[in-house]
């Protein structure tokens, strides 16, 4: 008997490991898609106020201050994937089917937040580029 991790929740999994892998590969392939289709939503927006910023000069104080807070969001960075793949990790442990929900739940709060992150970061590396080009 197999059970089903994803989407914050766990289910019976009919089929085999054969068909589990084909259900892993299919679910890779459209979360590339969904990352795919989002970047290209997200790159429209973005790319328009980039001339405004780069059109403000920053000043040497607020540029320090952009340094400062990306090295900041670059440890939370580190410190998110730790703990994701400590979770992930724990996940691939023999554990009752309740447990794994929650742990699923708390690896998709960490993977958003992680994302988050993640944009914030280019954000104000833009920003950084801009004002020192």
């Amino acid at each position: 008997e197999f059970w089903l991790v994803s989407h914050g929740g766990i289910e019976p999994f009919d089929g085999d490991l054969d068909d589990y892998q084909r259900y892993l590969l299919d679910e890779a392939k459209r979360a590339r898609e969904d990352l795919k289709a989002s970047l290209k939503s997200t790159k429209e927006p973005v790319a328009q106020p980039v001339p405004v910023v780069s059109a403000v000069r920053k000043t040497p104080e607020e540029l320090k201050r952009l340094k400062r807070d990306l090295g900041k969001l670059e440890q939370t960075i580190l410190d998110l994937q730790t703990a994701k793949h400590a979770l992930e990790a724990r996940l691939t442990t023999s554990l009752p089917p309740q447990l794994i929900g929650e742990l699923g739940r708390e690896l998709q709060k960490l993977t958003d937040a992680l994302d988050t992150h993640e944009e914030n970061w280019l954000l104000i590396s833009e920003q950084i580029e801009s004002a020192a080009g």
